[in-house]
């Protein structure tokens, strides 16, 4: 139980089955014997990081070389966050220094970190279930929020949440671009490093550089699967991969419901046979009782979507081998997902971006508050709010559940959880980023396998002009949510 999970507390407690543990700066650091650690110090400073990072620029390094790099580099937090920013992979890591103890996840926060000051202690941990059991407490939840995990559209929306609350009233989440200092108990902001402005071509010599050698860098240490859908993500992972595709195995999951004329199933089986791939159909089955007993044990209130059929594949089939699964998570971040407009959108405007567009009263507050403190961050480091809101609330809380969720069954990388990429990307212009043919991505695709584009991208998005129109413009897509919820009102 508690596949690939970790717990930092500064109280000693009982070790939880198949779990290990180690001290750091004064912690009791547990941990399933499926996540990997690795500690490095050099003279007054120590780093310790939980589960798997990858250096893009140095594809053989190991986490351990990774590590050892960073200790003897990294002086202070200034300097620590600014070597980690090239660094891709799903991990938390703890910096120690004379003076400093800080914890920071991943640039996406695929690796969940939860923490709480619970009657004075320091807790840190990916999982709000293992924080019940090791805290021997019981769930608290307040009367709104229960409101809302009850309610109908929360299950519609796959128990979307946005903000730093969760579950449990008395954790917090990290959110993307924070860190916590343990020695203030406080939540800051990551700097970002300003670097010369790149032109155009700058920029894609260097995501290129940046996927393909995530790629590489997964390649020397895992057996690597890799789905395929008719998307922009898949698509733009797949012309990366392309001097590694002996090495990896293809797949697209057909759950029941899905024909063959499905376009994910369609155009990916087409585009495999013209390039040549190790391509299979993994066909998932009606979810178990056996695998649905053990899949609610990790979790204070499950997610079971037509998705988790896949999860259930990974777990009867690749569970506990050196597999890792390839995903496109953190790639919309860049293709103004919600659109782009100049117009200074408030908190409560930003609310209909939510999947609740204003229904939720605490879905709501969430937003106002994380709006009232990110656009002062979102200006003065020139990113278009829409495009941080997607970042931090959306893609640090819906998109890092999914990974969490498959730690049952298989570890998980996705090449765009990267900060240098992310934050390279965000600087080009709107246009060339947006919907609905998103420029930028599609010569980012020629530049890297211009073969793969032989087969049309999302293909049935694109029959609907209007709505293409409201996706690639902000005010539209605002109005047309805005009159929609006036009108169920």
């Amino acid at each position: 139980m508690f596949r690939n999970q970790y717990f930092l507390s500064s109280l000693s407690r009982e070790l939880p089955r198949e779990f290990n543990s180690i001290k750091f700066a004064n912690l009791q650091v547990c941990f399933h014997h499926s996540l990997s650690v690795t500690v490095k110090s050099e003279t007054q400073r120590s780093i310790l990081c939980l589960g798997f990072i990858i250096d893009p620029l140095h594809p053989d390094f190991t986490n351990e070389q990774i590590i050892t790099q960073l200790v003897l580099e990294s002086t202070d937090k200034h300097s620590f966050f600014k070597n980690i920013q090239q660094l891709s992979g799903r991990f938390i890591l703890l910096f120690q220094s004379k003076n400093e103890l800080i914890i920071i996840g991943d640039a996406c926060c695929l690796r969940p970190i939860f923490y709480s000051f619970y009657d004075e202690q320091i807790v840190v941990t990916s999982s709000p279930k293992l924080f019940l059991q090791m805290t021997n407490s019981s769930w608290k939840i307040s009367a709104e929020k229960e409101q809302f995990l009850q309610s109908s559209i929360y299950k519609q929306k796959e128990h979307s949440w946005y903000g730093s609350s969760t579950i449990d009233d008395r954790l917090k989440r990290c959110l993307p671009n924070h860190f916590l200092d343990l020695n203030t108990k406080k939540i800051s902001r990551v700097p970002f490093f300003k670097r010369p402005e790149k032109s155009e071509a700058e920029i894609l010599a260097a995501s290129v550089e940046l996927l393909r050698g995530s790629i590489k860098a997964a390649i020397n240490r895992f057996t690597l699967l890799q789905p395929l859908t008719s998307g922009w993500d898949t698509r733009m992972l797949l012309a990366a991969s392309r001097d590694y595709q002996d090495k990896i195995t293809y797949y697209i999951f057909q759950r029941q419901s899905m024909t063959d004329n499905h376009p994910d199933i369609r155009i990916s089986k087409k585009l495999a046979a013209h390039v040549r791939l190790n391509f299979h159909v993994f066909k998932t089955a009606a979810l178990t009782d056996s695998f649905l007993t053990e899949y609610k044990k990790e979790h204070i209130s499950p997610r079971i979507l037509p998705k988790t059929a896949g999860i259930q594949y990974h777990y009867e089939h690749h569970r506990d081998q050196n597999i890792i699964n390839i995903n496109g998570n953190c790639g919309a971040i860049c293709r103004c997902h919600f659109g782009f407009s100049r117009f200074p959108f408030s908190g409560k405007a930003l609310a209909y971006f939510s999947s609740y567009t204003n229904e939720i009263e605490f879905v709501n507050k969430e937003i106002y508050e994380w709006h009232q403190e990110a656009q002062h961050y979102a200006k003065e480091n020139n990113i278009p709010i829409l495009d941080l809101f997607y970042w931090e609330c959306r893609t640090g809380n819906w998109a890092a559940d999914y990974p969490h969720e498959q730690d049952i069954a298989i570890e998980e990388f996705s090449p765009f959880n990267n900060r240098s990429l992310i934050s390279m990307q965000l600087q080009l212009p709107p246009k060339r980023r947006n919907s609905p043919n998103h420029p930028f991505f599609l010569e980012l695709i020629k530049n890297m396998w211009s073969e793969v584009l032989q087969e049309p991208i999302n293909p049935d998005s694109k029959k609907n002009i209007f709505a293409a129109s409201l996706k690639k413009n902000s005010i539209l897509l605002y109005l047309k949510k805005k009159i929609s919820r006036t009108f169920h009102s």
